[in-house]
């Protein structure tokens, strides 16, 4: 019979054997440590490991993620398997890819549960994205080129149909997503109805009449796709070492269309005052890093059609994550914020004109 537990699945489970044994430390090494809380995930839980070392060379820090302590947000992670594809994803892809992603020493996971434990290396002094205050053009432009680090490698590539872990747009998807909207946009429109001027609140009742295509992969191009790629997925390196930007929370890893990914970094992330004039210009740019990749067959005009159609993702997230998370100040911020820029971005690229 399969295990329903594993060892460590908590902060209070942590020990200092626990963690020497993982770092692959001599037994004994390690004294004690201090943790604490750091980022602002909804369906997971981060934890900063100061480590005090009694003659072993370890890492000062560590990071520990484990599934949401709040049982709302636990309870999605484990029904959108955000959990277990997170773990395979550092096991099974993340060699294969050339997007930066942080180190993974330990991952470990039962299927179908929130019995979930990552411990990887400490970003810091990574500085982490904010949704709401956006990015300028530099930092937009190393999403990019970490993006079309993920999609390029994995391009059109068939063995990716036999990770039947991966989220997809098949027919039962399609009418789970499209129920879920339908389900939640009565909830989002209550919610928010007096911080959201009513053009946004149309557009998501629009989008909601174009569901199923927006949905269908057709003969599109398909690739890994992150799922949630927000600069709050990303810290960004100042001091010129190590990686200047790397890619967490890999929950939402999928097999789809390259389009969400792009167009929903672009659609929020971005400082609204420079949307305008930078996403044309960040879109070749990511076009330019697939094409480093080894991408061939898609043409820039491709990409812009993929990515204006993308724009919806950021709107269709809002929409839903609003209602299957627990609630917060910063969380209604973001949601607010998101809808309100990706139905000015869906406009602005005429996204309902691709479908």
């Amino acid at each position: 019979m399969a295990s329903s537990s594993i060892p460590v699945s908590h902060p209070d489970h942590v020990t200092s054997v626990w963690l020497a044994e993982r770092l692959g430390a001599p037994a004994g090494s390690l004294r004690g440590f201090d943790a604490a809380p750091i980022g602002t995930g909804q369906v997971g839980e981060n934890m900063r490991y100061v480590l005090d070392w009694d003659g072993h060379d370890g890492p000062d820090t560590v990071v520990i993620k484990f599934a949401a302590l709040d049982e709302m947000s636990r309870n999605t992670g484990i029904a959108t398997r955000s959990y277990e594809r997170e773990v395979w994803f550092y096991q099974q892809v993340a060699g294969t890819i050339a997007a930066p992603v942080p180190v993974v020493h330990h991952a470990e996971v039962i299927a179908g549960t929130a019995e979930m434990v990552l411990l990887m290396e400490d970003l810091a002094p990574g500085e982490q994205g904010d949704q709401l205050l956006g990015c300028g053009e530099a930092d937009a432009r190393l999403a990019m080129e970490a993006i079309a680090g993920l999609h390029g490698p994995r391009w059109n590539d068939p063995t990716l149909a036999d990770l039947d872990w991966l989220g997809r747009n098949d027919a039962d998807a399609i009418e789970l997503r499209v129920g879920l909207y339908q389900g939640c946009l009565a909830g989002f429109v209550d919610r928010y109805a007096d911080r959201l001027d009513d053009s946004v609140l149309a557009t998501a009742e629009t989008f909601g009449g174009h569901l199923d295509r927006y949905y269908a992969d057709g003969d599109a191009p398909l690739t890994l796709t992150h799922g949630d790629f927000r600069l709050d997925n990303c810290l960004f390196r100042r001091d010129g070492a190590g990686r200047p930007i790397s890619v967490v929370d890999w929950g939402g890893i999928g097999h789809g269309r390259p389009g969400g990914d792009v167009g929903y970094f672009l659609g929020a992330g971005l400082q609204p005052d420079l949307a305008a004039g930078l996403e044309d210009g960040l879109v070749e740019h990511y076009h330019a890093a697939l094409l480093e990749h080894g991408v061939t067959g898609f043409g820039l005009d491709e990409c812009r059609d993929e990515v204006r159609r993308g724009a919806c993702s950021g709107l269709a997230m809002a929409v839903i994550a609003s209602q299957i998370v627990r609630q917060e100040e910063r969380g209604d911020e973001m949601f607010c914020v998101m809808a309100e820029r990706h139905a000015a971005q869906m406009e602005r690229l005429d996204s309902f004109g691709v479908f």
